[in-house]
């Protein structure tokens, strides 16, 4: 039975409309022909009125809301953090042995069938029995806890951690949850001396023999004087620098910068090694390891313009942010002459030819001359982008492989409004961001671009990612081609209002830096089209953090391919096994590995089309020791404590135990839950005012009123 009923219609309106159709069905009934009986007159008159009342009650949409007692049983989750910094030592038992007498307490104080458990470290695992709960080598994410407690919608969780996080980022308090968080701390206060690195600031990437900047944060805990040591960087057993640092009596934190160079392409597992002293607790500190990835060289990419204009301006500084380019500028005046030049002489080891309405009328035979030189040599891809100054007769100079392009008898600009070529072959480019809904709100930003060459050729062996519709003609803005060689032509200026268009907007900003890259990067591959394309999320982990595999089989057109299928074997000195593999759809395939131990590992894709091997890839994954879950030993309670109140939940001491069967007494929850009825459109509501017409009308005639 519902505990109260309400209408959104005001009492007062009720009475009224109801005054108001008796007096309307009284004035029709005061007298009548024949004259009937008293009380047949009050039944046909309190008919009238019901009908009249009705009909008007509904002009105002009737909605009847109903709160009801509802009765559902709790449910209830464990979280036990299993992660590396369980394993610490602490008056020579383990957190983990207080963990398990917690979950012993937990079986015996609450009922197992309304209790889902879970362990957590890099992500969440769901536990079938408690015999299976061991220790990880991984590290902790509490996000990925809170995320499993949003999506699930438990009524109240239990969180068993010492609260020390080492992945992902610190759960956002001010985002509650519908669900009553309860934390129970494992692990003891440390006070004795510590040395420790808890850092290294280093880029992933860096490239062969450029000189590598890092900075190594060391602390200390609870030294009893001034004292100093020798701090290390090595590339395994090679050393690349050393320091004496001075630690002051005390303790306190502060980094120390270390300059190297690598010859060595590929991955380097590098340590920071801080010297130990023998009165430290913890020694596992002292090393920090970490993983950078030695490209061969940075790509050059040489940008030519006619005349100065915005277009150059904002692709520089869009050039700028990528470490993996550096860009050679060369703008022409009007008498053909460079106002901008970087050193020609470097046009050999130029990659990429970017030209922005270029080249020009004005342009020299003699620049003309080095291009062509230097093309017919290293056959450098290019990126045209056409403009009123564009001569297209010039650019056959250079070679006559380039595409032939001709200009329209109208020499007046048009505006073309781009749309998003969605076929699968173009989404390696026009996918510029993972969200869908993001990715469709980035393109449809897209400015007008203006253009002056209306019939680009569009072979079959063209990729098209973004055309235009003029007068009901469909005209290319953006394509690329593989046929002769690597080239993208877009057909307009103006890319650089989209930097205007989206700077309001941080993230969309991205997109405009993000799609430059794509197609640069594109045209500075050398390497030939590979069938089998191997993605990992991570070219480093920790052992036990989990790393996620991507394999794509695409054709040459970059369209992926039916009735593929792929295996993935892993490799580890003469150890290797394969990956279970998920179909996803089409060409596209996923799965995860989760290291259990350290080293190199190398990844072999092999694709498969209807049995026959249609191509392979390869990657690496370097796999180094945990260390930031023991870096910093004291448990964190007062995160815990702050995560448990501010989700109308409390911190548990160790203690305390007990006080788990009062807070969790009863399986049995009630809530009140509302409901609405909307009556006004009701089949009943309608079928009963035509009863009551009906049966109106059927009286008036037995009554000879009719």
């Amino acid at each position: 039975m519902p505990e109260l009923i309400r209408l959104n219609i005001p009492f007062i309106v009720i009475l009224l409309a109801g005054a108001g159709a008796f007096g309307i069905s009284y004035f029709f009934y005061r007298k009548t022909n024949p004259q009937i009986s008293e009380f047949a007159r009050w039944i046909l008159l309190i008919l009238r009125a019901l009908v009249i009342w009705l009909l008007v009650l509904l002009f105002f949409t009737p909605t009847i809301r109903l709160t009801l007692l509802r009765e559902k049983l709790q449910k209830i989750a464990v979280f036990i953090d299993n992660s590396k910094s369980m394993t610490v030592k602490e008056n020579g038992n383990t957190r983990w042995d207080q963990v398990v007498k917690i979950v012993k307490t937990i079986q015996n104080e609450l009922p197992q069938n309304a209790i889902s458990w879970f362990s957590f470290n890099a992500q969440v695992e769901p536990l079938t029995s408690l015999d299976s709960l061991r220790t990880s080598e991984g590290p902790t994410n509490f996000q990925a806890v809170i995320n499993k407690i949003g999506k699930e919608k438990f009524d109240r969780v239990i969180i068993i951690s010492d609260g020390i996080i080492t992945e992902g980022r610190l759960p956002m308090l001010e985002q509650r949850t519908s669900s009553k968080i309860f934390t129970i701390p494992v692990g003891k206060m440390q006070s004795p001396v510590d040395l420790f690195i808890s850092d290294v600031q280093a880029p992933n990437t860096i490239y062969q023999n450029e000189m590598t900047e890092v900075k190594v944060v060391v602390g200390a805990q609870n030294l009893q004087k001034n004292i100093s040591l020798k701090l290390k960087i090595k590339d395994k057993n090679k050393l690349l620098g050393q320091q004496t640092i001075k630690l002051v009596k005390g303790g306190g934190e502060f980094s120390v910068t270390f300059k190297y160079r690598l010859a060595n392409q590929g991955l380097h597992h590098l340590t920071a090694e801080l010297q130990a002293l023998e009165e430290e607790s913890n020694v596992e500190n002292n090393q920090f390891h970490f993983v950078q990835e030695v490209l061969k060289a940075r790509k050059l990419v040489a940008l030519f313009s006619a005349y100065p204009n915005f277009d150059v301006k904002f692709l520089k500084l869009a050039i700028k942010k990528f470490p993996r380019f550096n860009a050679l500028t060369f703008v022409e005046n009007n008498r053909g002459q460079f106002l901008i030049k970087d050193d020609l002489n470097k046009l050999d080891s130029t990659d990429v030819w970017l030209f922005v309405d270029f080249p020009g009328l004005k342009t020299s035979s003699q620049v003309l001359q080095r291009l062509r030189t230097s093309w017919e040599k290293n056959h450098q891809n290019v990126f045209l982008m056409l403009g009123p100054r564009f001569n297209a007769t010039k650019l056959q100079q250079i070679s006559t492989k380039f595409l032939r392009i001709t200009r329209t008898g109208n020499r007046m600009a048009k505006e073309l409004m781009p749309v998003v070529n969605t076929l699968p072959q173009a989404a390696a480019f026009v996918k510029i961001f993972d969200d869908q809904v993001v990715n469709q709100q980035f393109w449809s930003l897209a400015p007008p671009l203006q253009t002056y060459y209306l019939n680009l050729p569009a072979a079959n062996d063209n990729l098209m990612l973004v055309q235009s519709s003029v007068k009901g003609r469909m005209v290319p803005l953006l394509f690329l081609s593989e046929k002769q060689l690597k080239t993208i032509v877009l057909n307009g200026m103006g890319f650089w209002r989209w930097h205007f268009l989206l700077q309001p907007n941080e993230r969309l900003d991205q997109g405009y830096t993000i799609l430059v890259e794509k197609l640069l990067s594109w045209l500075g591959q050398r390497t030939p089209f590979k069938p089998v394309a191997l993605f990992v999320d991570k070219k480093s982990a920790n052992i036990g953090q989990p790393v996620k595999i991507e394999v794509r089989v695409l054709d040459t057109r970059l369209q992926t391919v039916e009735n593929s299928s792929v295996i993935i074997n892993i490799k580890k000195g003469q150890q290797s096994f394969s990956l279970p593999i998920q179909k996803e759809k089409a060409g596209l395939f996923k799965t995860q590995f989760t290291p259990v131990r350290a080293g190199d590992f190398k990844l072999l894709a092999q694709a498969f089309q209807n049995g026959q091997l249609w191509g392979v890839d390869s990657t690496q994954i370097m796999v180094i020791p945990v260390n930031k879950e023991l870096i910093h030993l004291n448990p964190d309670t007062l995160f815990l404590k702050k995560l448990a109140e501010f989700n109308q939940g409390e911190m548990i001491p160790l203690d305390s135990l007990y006080h788990l069967t009062d807070i969790f007494r009863g399986q049995k929850q009630y809530f009140h839950q509302e409901k609405e009825i909307e009556i006004w459109y009701k089949v009943g509501l309608l079928i009963l005012i035509l009863i009551l017409i009906t049966l109106e009308w059927s009286l008036r005639k037995k009554w000879n009123l009719i």
